[in-house]
């Protein structure tokens, strides 16, 4: 808050995401025993936004399953807009094992019905978000941890 408050032409911060497996029930963070490791991807969670960039974008599409937040991603910097990618971590993320994103059939399908529209949206070339804002290195950790 202090950054977007110091400069009123900053339309948003987006933070990095730190998956971990094994919950602290009380304080809801990663336990001691849990994996951790850290990333950033297409997660609104790790954005603080301004009001006017998010009235400019619209609402979200209703009518994907998935990758509603994607779409939205890319509408976003479809704005052009002023931010700042932060080191900090400003979202934990429980990776459990059963959830919607792990039907990769439909992450897939979705992933490509928003990509889609961004390009009709945009025309030639491919959709893409600027660099830094989806950081991978992570996956392999992620993919490596016990089922």
């Amino acid at each position: 808050m202090d950054v977007l408050r110091a400069d009123p032409t900053i339309d948003f911060i987006y933070s990095r995401t730190r998956f971990f497996d094994i919950e602290d029930t009380e304080t809801l963070a990663p336990s001691v025993r849990s994996h951790a490791v850290d990333g950033r991807i297409v997660n609104l969670a790790a954005g603080l936004f301004r009001r006017r960039l998010l009235e400019q974008v619209g609402p979200f599409d209703e009518g994907l399953v998935q990758a509603e937040d994607l779409d939205f991603l890319l509408r976003i910097f479809e704005q052009k807009p002023r931010y700042l990618l932060s080191e900090e971590v400003g979202v934990f993320y429980r990776k459990n094992h059963g959830s919607v994103t792990e039907n990769r059939r439909q992450a897939r399908h979705e992933l490509m019905r928003a990509l889609f529209r961004a390009h009709k949206r945009q025309g030639p070339g491919t959709p893409r978000l600027p660099e830094g804002v989806i950081i991978t290195d992570h996956m392999p950790e992620l993919r490596s941890w016990v089922k």
